[in-house]
């Protein structure tokens, strides 16, 4: 006896039935604009999904419920740009945020020089207490410093374009 991999698979279903739902719903033939009106506004970042972020367990970090709202927001706003990984900057904290399970993994130490790797954003979330704001100096680099790689490659490709290389 010879079997294809149509009979074999045939054999593997599982028996299961959809269960009558009652009658067919007509499609409404506005929901089209209903969709790129809510995609427009999830991607200008002022759809909410009201799903709350969780902190992780080896950070001691207690937030009030009007921090975790601006931290939910910012959340969906990293979301909707499509971040993974966040600095969320508000009421003098900046904290990584892991986007996709939305979930604070980190306190960011910005007064400290060094690197911050495997940032994809940054968010100025709404402070709760607006006399706690960082001041604009918090996020400025430092004067002088810049990355000579970089400044070597565009350098490079700016003389490309003049013709002078």
């Amino acid at each position: 006896m010879t079997s294809n991999g149509f009979d074999i698979l045939s054999l593997l279903g599982s028996g299961i039935r959809p269960v009558d739902t009652g009658p067919e719903r007509p499609v409404n033939p506005n929901s089209g604009a209903d969709f790129a009106n809510m995609l427009s506004q999830a991607q200008r970042g002022e759809l909410r999904t009201g799903l709350d972020v969780a902190i992780s367990p080896a950070l001691d970090l207690n937030l009030t419920a009007e921090q975790k709202a601006a931290l939910s927001a910012a959340a969906d706003q990293a979301e909707s740009a499509g971040a993974t990984q966040s600095l969320v900057v508000f009421d003098r904290m900046a904290l990584v945020l892991d986007v996709t399970a939305r979930q604070v993994v980190d306190i960011a130490d910005l007064s400290q020089p060094g690197v911050l790797a495997g940032i994809d954003s940054v968010i100025r979330a709404g402070d709760t207490n607006p006399e706690s704001a960082p001041s604009p100096t918090t996020l400025t680099p430092p004067q002088g410093v810049g990355n000579a790689s970089l400044l070597d490659a565009l350098a490079r490709i700016g003389q490309q374009r003049s013709g002078a290389a």
